[in-house]
């Protein structure tokens, strides 16, 4: 997930009170190059974990009480020792499927990523990214408290739409034309984009 917000101190003053502010968590802060990272707990499903841990646990349990009871049934029956033999090859198929259940979990708390926090200062914004709902959940209560306000980025038709109404307001029906021509001359003399035009004018009327 991807933020930006416009923020009214320094990297300096703001990587301190990331610092502070991430560290009480038990987060693990670094900056590097400029750019403020916090590292929290592993991304651990736990509702996947849970049910693989307790359905493993169980088949290995009781996998471990049956199979010596099923080996002495089968030296005890002879006459049906193949049938007994197969209850113990399918016992010691759950067992292993239970130890598997088990790696898998353990797997899975070893290697999941971490909650990370990664803020980018630009020209006039930082720019926020987070790598799941919890990181995202506390850098966004955290930035409201810092006075940071979330800028909505947009797109460039939706800026010509703000654009033309603006111009109409102004200049009535003839508005459109006198926006296409500033765009026209915008592109011709600055050798822009029409995209890029239009950027540069809603910045200019914006300011």
């Amino acid at each position: 997930m991807k933020d930006v917000y416009s923020i009214k101190m320094g990297l300096e003053e703001l990587y301190k009170r990331f610092l502070n502010n991430f560290s009480k968590l038990g987060w693990n802060v670094e900056r590097k190059d400029g750019v403020l990272i916090a590292e929290g707990p592993r991304r651990i499903h736990w509702y996947i974990i849970i049910p693989l841990f307790v359905v493993g646990s169980y088949f290995i349990y009781h996998s471990l009480i049956e199979i010596p009871l099923r080996i002495i049934e089968n030296l005890i029956h002879e006459t049906t020792f193949l049938w007994r033999q197969k209850q113990t090859s399918l016992l010691i198929l759950q067992l292993i499927i239970g130890v598997l259940f088990w790696i898998i979990s353990l797997i899975h708390i070893l290697i999941a990523d971490r909650h990370k926090i990664i803020i980018v200062k630009e020209l006039d914004s930082y720019n926020v990214i987070t790598n799941s709902n919890k990181a995202h959940e506390l850098v966004t209560r955290w930035l409201k408290e810092v006075g940071a306000v979330r800028v909505v980025k947009m797109s460039v038709e939706e800026m010509y739409r703000s654009l033309l109404t603006k111009y109409e307001r102004a200049w009535g029906k003839s508005g459109k034309s006198m926006l296409e021509k500033r765009i026209s001359d915008l592109m011709r003399e600055r050798n822009m984009s029409r995209e890029q035009a239009i950027t540069t004018i809603y910045n200019e009327e914006a300011e």
